[in-house]
């Protein structure tokens, strides 16, 4: 059996603390960008123990019952994208990722939003893996890889996921890096 490239379940020692932008609960969706300074002290200085730091990263709130487009997190990525993630609330959300059947390809349409999106048909797709997305409040953390094609699917109530790019001075690390040096972390069984 082929190793799982695309999550692990983490139970880190520390604990990460939600940053407060002010948000209306209530709102349906919503995507902020934020950098380490906002993150607390505590994750800084663990990550800070591995000569790592948070570039930057993205929140994303979103409504019970979501379901996001099949997509890759940077266009062209390759698949090593990692991002280490905190989620809260979200009860009984699911992670899928996929991989894009032979002669098939990436499509581009309009949003509910109005908006241009580049990203995948599921017709188009198999499922290759899919997760829980435990919480952060029961002390998990995820390592996704964001450069294979997912989506992510909410449960029955709002999941808000704080989602990191690690870097070791002026280098992202990659999936392989990440997997090899949290590996001790790893919640097994969870992958």
């Amino acid at each position: 059996m082929l190793e799982n490239q695309c999550h692990r379940t983490l139970l880190l020692p520390i604990k990460f603390c939600p940053i407060d932008f002010g948000l209306d609960p209530m709102h349906p969706w919503i995507k902020y960008k934020f950098y380490e300074k906002q993150v607390n002290k505590e994750i800084k200085d663990w990550l800070g123990g591995f000569g790592w730091h948070v570039a930057y990263g993205r929140f994303f709130h979103t409504p019970p019952f979501e379901k996001y487009a099949l997509h890759v997190d940077i266009e062209n990525a390759n698949d090593e994208l990692a991002w280490l993630n905190f989620v809260f609330g979200g009860k009984d959300s699911f992670m899928t990722w996929y991989k894009l059947l032979p002669n098939k390809t990436q499509t581009t349409y309009m949003t509910k939003e109005n908006k241009l999106f580049t990203g995948y048909l599921r017709e188009d797709c198999e499922e290759i893996y899919q997760t829980d997305t435990l919480t952060a409040d029961a002390g998990f953390a995820h390592l996704i890889n964001g450069g294979i094609i997912h989506s992510m699917t909410n449960g029955s109530e709002p999941r808000q996921c704080f989602s990191m790019a690690l870097y070791k001075k002026h280098q992202r690390l990659t999936w392989t890096e990440l997997c090899n040096t949290l590996d001790s972390y790893v919640v097994k069984g969870f992958a």
